[in-house]
């Protein structure tokens, strides 16, 4: 879900906020509390614990000289969560030291329904478990998964979970930065319990329930941001929450919890989380309705976390579960059957029920396919659901059902990226004279091996070996290509040009970017090279290097060097000498490589930056409903100066997003303006050569948007 990032947004959302709520608050309302983040330049941006620790008390002492009351202290992401007036805020505000200020947006249990208190009279295995395809799956490695649950803490002795003393669980309360909720492995209240049960009900044991994960091997780190009494908690504790999450090295991150109001600070901490490779799943929210067009709940409404709806036991959507678009799957939430403190049990309703039979899917399918990253893991989990409702995605049932085993099978299938990625074509290349030496070693597969290697020199001839020597009949340039496949049968093509020489006396022609290895000779001999440098080309250099002996390189513009006319000449001891021009002349350089005394193994390289060609891009009256996207690329010439991208007009939302060398996502850009409305620009100095991907994804459904864009 979109964060506005602007100073101007926050603080007409404060004013907002404060006249709301005035009727419900005391002398200092919760509305009141702040979230400020201040400008990491001041403090030079330290990355140790000791100097962030010592930068956040300097903040606070900014806060309390002007009255305001710190409650909580976020160190690492610079961050003070304090409650102040609004001419506190004002002149913190004024003196230049914050980058913006939010709401603290209170976060609430999303509060189970209908409790019915139960007292299995042997041990049962719930419908969901069997329902999400647990017990097809073996949890036999999940030892090596850990799942974070943010809640009311854990029963410290249950008779079907785990003692909090054992070694794979763990826990959070006091961060010392200001939330002490209590002990982490005590719950008064009975949520946070009911919630590990699903995730990690042990079973085998003849007495309770099953979990989705229930051999008592998968990993529990409890984070305690309730107190006993389930009363709410702010976004400045979940943000410290998620830290707690990521530094305990889990991999998954539980939450049977959210509100209303988006905050930055939050949505910033859910996307560090996910690209330290950590996946977050909240629930969607216990306020639907009829009308199927729910509001968002937050964190579940955050691009960076998984929104999970709840169903009942006929897989029916529950009419309690919110329905937005920001729904990703749905998980059994009616009448669960778990564990509560006291060696109690109850079936309890609720998108917080339904929130752990993912959590404990994605770190059971995640511990078969630990190479797999936190999003392919996502994915696999949205590709394999059962679709539900309306056909695709809906705002009900997201993309459907969680269902261990269809996770499973569609990774084996598929491995980690949904299918087999193409490899990469690379290599080398070397001549003396007409002779030339080719490495395509370096080529690669990101998920198998190289197969094969298919050589096509320019001149008729082949090769099929990684490495391959080749001598060319005459002097010229060729085009040499390599196609290499892997062991899954996709292939990848790269080629480049290479210029032999026939020794028979003439210059031997260079091009860009190319060496000339193994150059010998004896005292008093030259070898003789040239380069055409085209119009607009700069950083024109020549480089010799290697081998041994005294070889000196003489460079002139327009005709051949000797040894009285030169443009340039090093003149140095050994063969390790350049001739640099930042605004080469448009035309032919001569270079001699002369013998001081004789010299072997030596190399020559010439190479300048290409001029850039320029280019347009201008695609008119796009549009896209809500989450879907328009791509286009285009190709960048190395020397280009600057790249300007921008979309305009029309209505809805549009979001501009551009990468440099591969697809554009919601988390993988190189530029993401992220505003309200349709006007957005992406502004590149000196671009990469090379591709770049333009992606418009529509935050709600958007007609009539213009693309324009030039580089030069």
């Amino acid at each position: 879900m979109k964060i506005n990032n602007t100073q101007s947004f926050f603080k007409k959302s404060v004013a907002a906020s404060l006249v709301i709520s005035a009727c419900a608050a005391g002398a200092v309302t919760a509305e009141q509390r702040y979230m400020i983040k201040f400008k990491d330049s001041l403090d030079g941006n330290p990355t140790t614990l000791s100097a962030q620790t010592t930068r956040a008390q300097r903040n606070s002492q900014r806060i309390q000289q002007l009255g305001g009351i710190v409650k909580r202290r976020l160190v690492s992401d610079n961050i003070i969560a304090a409650e102040m007036s609004e001419s506190q805020l004002a002149q913190l505000e004024a003196s230049g030291v914050i980058e913006y200020y939010e709401i603290d947006p209170i976060r609430r249990l999303i509060a189970p329904m209908a409790a019915d208190d139960i007292v299995p009279l042997a041990e049962q295995t719930p419908y969901g478990i069997t329902m999400v395809q647990a017990g097809q799956v073996s949890d036999a490695n999940t030892a090596n998964r850990k799942v974070c649950i943010t809640d009311t803490g854990f029963a410290p002795n249950h008779e079907d979970l785990r003692p909090y003393t054992a070694s794979n669980i763990s826990g959070d309360d006091n961060d010392g930065n200001g939330n002490d909720t209590g002990d982490w492995h005590n719950d008064g209240h009975g949520h946070g319990t009911h919630v590990a049960g699903t995730v990690a009900g042990i079973g085998g044991n003849g007495v309770g329930v099953v979990g989705v994960n229930p051999s008592d091997l998968v990993g529990l780190h409890i984070v305690k941001v309730f107190n006993d009494s389930g009363n709410w908690a702010y976004g400045s504790d979940l943000v410290a929450a998620v830290n707690q999450c990521v530094n305990a090295g889990a991999q998954v991150i539980s939450m049977s919890l959210g509100g209303s109001g988006s905050s930055n600070a939050e949505a910033n901490a859910f996307q560090n989380a996910l690209n330290n490779g950590v996946l977050s799943i909240a629930a969607s929210g216990n306020s639907g309705s009829a009308s199927g067009n729910d509001a968002f709940s937050y964190p579940a409404s955050y691009d960076a976390v998984m929104s999970v709806g709840a169903l009942d036991s006929s897989k029916q959507i529950a009419n309690f579960s919110q329905k937005n678009s920001q729904v990703e799957l749905a998980a059994p939430g009616v009448s669960v059957l778990s564990t509560l403190p006291n060696n109690q049990y109850a079936s309890w309703n609720g998108t917080s029920m339904a929130t752990p039979h993912v959590s404990g899917v994605a770190a059971l399918v995640w511990s078969h396919y630990t190479n797999c990253s936190a999003t392919q893991i996502r994915s696999a989990l949205n590709n394999s659901a059962e679709d539900l409702g309306s056909s695709g995605r809906d705002q009900a049932y997201g993309y459907g059902l969680v269902r261990a085993k269809a996770a499973y099978d569609y990774l084996a299938a598929n491995s980690c990226g949904g299918g087999n990625q193409s490899p990469t074509a690379s290599f080398t290349d070397s001549c003396t004279a007409l002779a030339c030496s080719f490495d395509g070693s370096a080529s690669s597969d990101p998920d198998g091996t190289i197969a094969s290697y298919a050589w096509d020199f320019g001149d008729g001839a082949t090769g099929t070996s990684a490495s391959a020597n080749h001598t060319y009949a005459s002097a010229g340039t060729y085009t040499v290509q390599l196609t290499v496949t892997d062991n899954d049968g996709a292939s990848n093509t790269t080629s480049k040009s290479v210029t032999v020489s026939d020794g028979t006396g003439g210059p031997g022609e260079l091009t860009n970017g190319q060496t000339v290895s193994n150059l010998s000779g004896s005292q008093g001999d030259e070898l003789e090279y040239y380069i055409d440098v085209p119009a607009g080309a700069t950083n024109l250099s020549f480089a010799m290097s290697g081998g041994s002996g005294d070889a000196d390189l003489y460079v002139r513009f327009g005709s051949a060097p000797t040894t009285g006319t030169y443009d340039c000449r090093p003149y140095t001891a050994g063969n390790n000498e350049n001739c640099d021009f930042a605004s080469p002349s448009t035309g032919r350089y001569y270079v001699m490589i002369r013998g001081y005394s004789a010299f072997s193994g030596t190399s020559l390289t010439a190479s300048y930056s290409e001029p850039g060609s320029g280019g347009s891009i201008n695609e008119s009256n796009l549009s896209a409903s809500r989450g879907n996207w328009n791509y286009f690329t285009i190709e960048v010439d190395p020397g280009t100066a600057s790249l300007e991208l921008n979309i305009s007009g029309g209505s809805g939302d549009a979001d501009l997003y551009v990468k440099h060398g591969s697809q554009t996502t919601t988390s993988n850009y190189d530029c993401r303006p992220y505003r309200w409305g349709n006007t957005e620009s992406c502004s590149f100095n000196n671009p990469a050569a090379g591709t770049w991907y333009i992606g418009i994804r529509a935050y709600s459904t958007y007609s009539g948007v213009n693309l324009n864009g030039t580089w030069q």
